[in-house]
């Protein structure tokens, strides 16, 4: 049964990004995140950040920007500093950072969990279309690493494949054509032809597809769906079925040979479902 949601993520996470200021709170996190937390962030001492490191940074940043509104009797009037700590302090108990007292100094980190978490809202908030044509090559490239005999990962990979395979139809079934919009959008246009090329090209190049022009070429976005469908196939009905689902329990799931095949079947019913694009 999967986790639910507050058994993983602290319960009072999102209350900061459903108050008034919530795009500011989403805009602060986001700078804090890469300023300090990010990958691209330099690596914090053992202690993690002090605090009053993280308190400049918000003055700064209220100093470049302050569309903040009044809330819980802070607002513009207020001395910066105060903002700054009170802001900090809202992200803090809602428990996006945890904060430690190591002798008089006070310090913040973030745990994996909410790292984690935070990575992926910004990743889902910053998704641009997909680029079927690379993804398809990508997915096909790993299912021959996998039937390569030289490969000593092939088990990973397979279950890489999957999840890529899964991850770019669900990103096109999210953003499919809404039948109102292509409604609007034809009865927009004086004519049938204007209104599909509007259609395309305001529509379906930034929202589902942005290779969708390559549809014309020989190496078109859907051109690999029948060899990643054949090579699936291959894998699944030989001889290389029972060998990753081997490969999976002893490297990955300490033995648990009923784990690995259905991490194995999980991955081929992802791999098998390409046909519906």
């Amino acid at each position: 049964m999967p986790s639910r949601l507050f058994e993983v993520l602290p319960t009072l996470l999102f209350r900061p990004l459903a108050s008034t200021n919530r795009e500011n709170y989403w805009r602060l996190l986001i700078a804090l995140y890469e300023e300090f937390f990010g990958p691209d962030a330099e690596v914090p001492p053992a202690s993690g950040w002090e605090r009053r490191q993280l308190t400049l940074f918000i003055e700064n940043h209220l100093e470049q920007d302050d569309p903040w509104q009044a809330e819980d009797g802070d607002g513009q009037l207020t001395p910066i500093n105060n903002r700054a700590n009170t802001y900090l302090n809202y992200l803090t108990d809602a428990g996006w950072f945890e904060e430690e007292q190591v002798g008089l100094t006070r310090s913040l980190a973030m745990t994996a969990v909410v790292s984690r978490f935070l990575a992926t809202l910004q990743a889902f908030a910053e998704e641009t279309p997909a680029k079927v044509g690379a993804k398809m090559r990508s997915i096909e490239d790993t299912l021959r690493r996998v039937l390569d005999p030289e490969s000593n990962v092939y088990g990973d990979d397979f279950i890489e494949a999957g999840d890529s395979a899964h991850a770019l139809l669900t990103g096109i079934a999210a953003m499919s054509l809404n039948v109102r919009t292509l409604q609007r959008e034809i009865f927009k246009a004086s004519t049938p032809g204007a209104a599909i090329r509007r259609l395309f090209e305001d529509y379906i190049s930034k929202h589902v597809m942005a290779d969708y022009a390559d549809l014309a070429g020989a190496d078109h976005p859907l051109a690999r769906k029948a060899e990643v469908l054949n090579l699936t196939q291959e894998i699944n009905f030989g001889e290389h079925r029972e060998r990753i689902i081997k490969w999976l329990a002893e490297r990955r799931y300490k033995g648990d040979a009923a784990t690995a095949e259905a991490a194995y079947d999980k991955a081929a019913r992802r791999l098998s479902n390409v046909y519906r694009l």
